[in-house]
């Protein structure tokens, strides 16, 4: 056998490839928004050094993000 990738291993590489382009245009979000939301999240993050507990965490999070429309 060579050092080249087995006929199966091409086969499932090309699939997740092409699942990977149909999650693109089922979902479409640019990556700056992803972007944005994990900025915003690193931001309450920090704010929430003195919450007693995690739930309020979430609770912060949600409200900053009660619906993104796209």
């Amino acid at each position: 056998m060579g050092f080249g990738a087995s006929h199966t291993e091409q086969e499932s590489d090309r699939d997740a490839g092409r699942l990977g382009r149909l999650s693109g245009c089922r979902h479409p979000l640019n990556t700056s928004i992803v972007e944005g939301i994990n900025n915003s999240i690193k931001v309450i993050k920090r704010r929430a050094y003195g919450y007693r507990d995690q739930e309020y965490f979430f609770l912060e999070i949600r409200a900053a993000f009660p619906g993104i429309q796209r």
